[in-house]
């Protein structure tokens, strides 16, 4: 028996990354981490900007990842020609790939969410 289950993981995977998402999105720019080197041909961005864009980049690949989890899913739910085992683990399969799909998407949201309320 695994340390711990799919959906524990899933939900550990999602607040983890809530929280170091959460823990790096202040208004630091490149300049301030950098302020030694000569950097007059580097465009500078605040933090929040790069981060924002990472974060829309995981989402673009989580939401890929997702259809492409639902679709072995479905393949697995259709192969299983009414073996009752195989039926079940496609059904968790779908459920866990939902259930992460909205933990990501709700910690999305709230991060966005915050992201508003604390820069304007």
């Amino acid at each position: 028996m695994p340390f711990l289950s799919i959906k524990k993981f899933i939900v550990l995977v999602g607040l983890v990354g809530l929280f170091f998402v959460l823990l790096f999105t202040k208004n630091i720019s490149i300049a301030d981490v950098s302020a030694a080197l000569p950097l007059e041909t580097v465009t500078m961005k605040p933090m929040s900007e790069l981060i924002n864009s990472l974060l829309d980049s995981l989402l673009a690949l989580a939401a890929g990842l997702a259809i492409l989890f639902l679709i072995i899913g479905g393949i697995r739910y259709i192969r299983s020609w009414g073996d009752s085992e195989q039926t079940e683990k496609a059904k968790k399969m779908i459920s866990y790939v939902v259930l992460g799909l909205v933990i990501i998407l709700i910690s999305y949201s709230v991060i966005i969410t915050l992201d508003k309320i604390i820069n304007g």
